[in-house]
């Protein structure tokens, strides 16, 4: 046989599978000893290494290809990945919205709690000056109070005295006198009349007398006087008790109920 390369001719040689050439073993670049070891498959898928440099272009096309196709692939999914991030922008656009409508209704309340703190320290205020203004209220109304009783210093108050038709109060009064042993002339007094008495239908008689001390004396003279009655002074078929006390207040006689 005839090498295809070196055309020398010998009687043994490798064969090609991919050019179908016969090469002697200097020019396949084999041993004799190595390629008697070779198995059948092994020996039958030879090639020479014309052969090989041209199987190794298409691999290197294709490794290529594959990288190009891997390339694809991974740039397939960025429309998908962009829409993502169009979405995912959109979210924080809302989010964002939301945020800020909530910072204004944080603001919003913020707002009305410190007009409620001011409303709270203007009622503090308030509520101080009207504690200083119902301490001299009181103080005021105390003073009325003395003084609507000091104006009845000089009176006395007569209870149980049945009212009659044409009565002379002063002559009332002047037999008082002459039941309890106690003298008032009649110019020591200022005024007497009757006053309506409360709770009661019947009408008290009050009298203002000109000298205090007369009214004081008066008073504890007709106490002394334990039963003292409308008969003891011409009142016939009444037996109404009477009572002298000092002419009080309301206020004072409230006191005395106490």
């Amino acid at each position: 046989m005839q090498c295809a390369i070196c055309q020398e001719t010998v009687n043994d040689c490798v064969s090609c599978y991919g050019c179908q050439n016969h090469l002697c073993y200097g020019c396949a670049g084999l041993e004799e000893k190595s390629y008697r070891r070779f198995n059948q498959d092994k020996k039958f898928a030879w090639r020479c290494a014309h052969c090989k440099s041209r199987k190794n272009e298409p691999s290197i096309n294709e490794a290529v290809l594959k990288e190009s196709r891997d390339s694809k692939n991974r740039v397939n999914p960025i429309p998908e990945l962009l829409e993502d991030i169009k979405t995912i922008k959109c979210e924080l656009e809302e989010l964002k919205d939301s945020c800020n409508e909530n910072n204004k209704r944080l603001d919003e309340f913020d707002a009305r709690i410190a007009t409620m703190e001011e409303n709270v320290s203007e009622n503090n205020h308030i509520k101080d000056k009207l504690a200083i203004t119902r301490v001299d209220f009181d103080r005021i109304h105390h003073e009325i109070l003395l003084k609507e009783q000091w104006s009845r210093l000089n009176n006395i108050e007569i209870k149980g005295v049945t009212i009659k038709t044409g009565e002379n109060l002063f002559q009332i009064h002047e037999a008082l006198c002459k039941v309890i042993g106690f003298d008032v002339p009649k110019s020591q007094i200022d005024y007497i009349a009757r006053v309506p008495s409360h709770n009661s239908k019947d009408k008290l008689i009050f009298a203002r007398y000109i000298n205090r001390y007369t009214k004081e004396d008066f008073i504890a003279t007709a106490r002394a006087k334990k039963e003292l009655y409308t008969k003891n002074i011409g009142f016939t078929g009444s037996k109404n008790r009477i009572f002298v006390n000092d002419h009080l207040t309301p206020h004072f006689k409230s006191l005395l109920k106490r």
